[in-house]
């Protein structure tokens, strides 16, 4: 009969080391499709809110305030001076600065789980104030006015339709259009639209060289995935002030602040995870733009999306 010889050391030895090797490879590729995932859910979502911003804009004139987290939670409300009246300012709170909270998803009709990123954190949402509370110019029969400013008369909100609109006084049927909707637009100039984005537009960087870092665009709101780092990133769950910690010496730091420094702007830079001046940053931001650099509107993600929808008048 014929003996059975088992393994020797040395084959056991190639075996595991094989099945090791294996099992790194398993686990790598799991957690890359694991981080692909996460950052094309996160992709979805900001897109989803950034539209549902726009949608606002076209019914509203303005962008809503951030939910900033006050003593009765993040519930997804925008949160102003006075709640629910869209003439006082935005409200800072819960560890937030003006301007700058967390997605308002209940305003917006949007389910809580659209406003989180893929790692479960709550997106960073910033909005040029300017663009969230009206500010109301009182008709002046000295001056001029544009197609589309707007002025207020004896508690009335007045649009121009015509150019070169002046020694007509509101409410001339004519020349004016009584608006319903009181303090429900932001002041406006025949070159910028609904909106002047010199006002308090932040400035989006895309690259970290060559200095100073490349500025793409002019924008009037910021959102914000603080990525798996979750760095400064606030909570779905826990006390409205529940914060990650904010990061170090990174250029993730200027994407948690409302008035971001060194650059002035915020940064869409590309993943690294190299230390130094170029990283660690996983974040990923999307934004609505006022225009490039220096310029009008006229290009801008506000007026594309309502020149879409018929609407060349953005303020209409």
């Amino acid at each position: 009969m014929r003996k059975f010889r088992g393994f020797t050391l040395v084959e056991i030895a190639v075996v595991v080391a094989i099945a090791g090797i294996l099992l790194v490879m398993g686990v790598k590729a799991a957690t890359s499709a694991l981080a692909a995932t996460q950052r094309s859910a996160t992709a979805d979502n900001l897109k989803n809110v950034k539209n549902a911003l726009l949608a606002y804009y076209s019914a509203n004139h303005r962008f809503p305030c951030p939910d900033s987290g006050p003593a009765a939670g993040r519930d997804g409300q925008e949160d102003r001076t006075t709640a629910g009246n869209p003439a006082t300012a935005c409200l800072a709170g819960g560890g937030g600065a003006l301007g700058l909270g967390t997605v308002p998803y209940t305003t917006l009709g949007l389910p809580k789980g659209q406003a989180l990123d893929g790692y479960g954190n709550m997106v960073t949402y910033w909005v040029d104030t300017n663009a969230s509370a009206p500010a109301v110019v009182a008709y002046n029969a000295a001056s001029t006015y544009a197609l589309g400013d707007y002025v207020s008369r004896g508690g009335v909100n007045y649009r121009s339709l015509q150019n070169g609109n002046s020694a007509h006084t509101p409410p001339n049927a004519t020349y004016w259009q009584a608006l319903a909707t009181q303090a429900s637009w932001v002041r406006t100039s025949a070159a910028f639209g609904c909106y002047k984005n010199a006002v308090g537009s932040r400035s989006i960087f895309t690259t970290p060289t060559p200095p100073p870092p490349a500025e793409t665009a002019n924008a009037v709101v910021v959102l914000i995935s603080h990525g798996q780092n979750g760095a400064g990133a606030w909570l779905s769950q826990g006390a409205a002030t529940s914060r990650n910690a904010l990061p170090t010496g990174t250029p993730e730091l200027g994407n948690t602040s409302a008035a971001p420094v060194t650059p002035a702007g915020y940064r869409d830079y590309p993943p690294s995870e190299v230390a130094g001046a170029t990283g660690p940053i996983d974040d990923m931001v999307a934004f609505i733009a006022s225009g490039p650099p220096v310029t009008t509107e006229a290009s801008g993600d506000i007026k594309t999306y309502m020149s879409n929808m018929g609407r060349t008048d953005i303020c209409n």
